[in-house]
């Protein structure tokens, strides 16, 4: 006896292996069918997705990771404004006292607690801050040279200074004439998180042989 077929017709497997391969194309999905352009041109744009996606997620995550290691890092620059820490500074009265620097300046002492620092390449730059007159500007080069500014203690004349580059840290080494001539220096030292900087000077009067030294703390103000 004929047997229909699944499909309407009227032929019949003959074997196991026909009949096999006949329930199979019947029933069973032909994943390995050829694709038409526009599916294979869809798949690739879904790998380019996926694929743009894994960039811009590594991108971002290694931008996090330099701005993590920027902000956990200690700030090396001693450029930057400073704000005087007046508990850990040390007293300028001995100081003030070899130059037998007027009472109205050193009333004007009180009043000076910033200083900014510009550190380049080329020259050192700092600012003592105290509002009008008694603001002290000072810039040397790093070549070497001699430069001369304004006494720092308002009197008339100048002093001669220059900038050298020690261990401990930058410093400014000058000299003044009489009135109460002399010689001093401020040497800049960076604490290791960067966030203090200590000014340690020292001064000493040629015709009285008499000197001292004082340590100012400035603590790094934020940005």
């Amino acid at each position: 006896m004929r047997r229909l077929g699944m499909r309407g017709d009227v032929s019949e497997p003959k074997g196991p292996c026909a009949m096999f391969r006949h329930i199979s194309t019947r029933f069973i999905p032909q994943h390995n069918a050829p694709h038409t352009p526009l599916d294979r041109a869809a798949g690739l744009q879904r790998h380019l997705t996926v694929l743009k996606r894994q960039v811009n997620d590594l991108e971002s995550a290694q931008a996090a990771s330099v701005s993590a290691l920027h902000a956990a890092g200690p700030n090396t620059s001693l450029t930057g404004t400073w704000r005087k820490d007046k508990d850990q500074s040390e007293s300028m009265d001995m100081a003030c006292e070899l130059v037998k620097l007027p009472w109205l300046y050193r009333k004007a002492l009180l009043v000076l607690n910033q200083l900014e620092v510009e550190d380049t390449d080329e020259h050192i730059k700092t600012t003592i801050k105290a509002g009008g007159l008694m603001d002290v500007v000072e810039c040397y080069p790093w070549d070497g040279r001699e430069v001369s500014h304004k006494r720092r203690d308002k009197r008339k004349g100048t002093h001669t200074g220059k900038a050298v580059r020690l261990k401990e840290g930058p410093s400014v080494q000058i000299r003044w004439d009489n009135p109460y001539g002399g010689e001093g220096s401020d040497t800049f030292i960076l604490s290791e998180d960067g966030t203090t900087l200590t000014q340690a000077s020292w001064m000493a009067i040629r015709d009285s042989g008499e000197s001292c030294s004082y340590r100012t703390v400035y603590k790094r103000c934020s940005s």
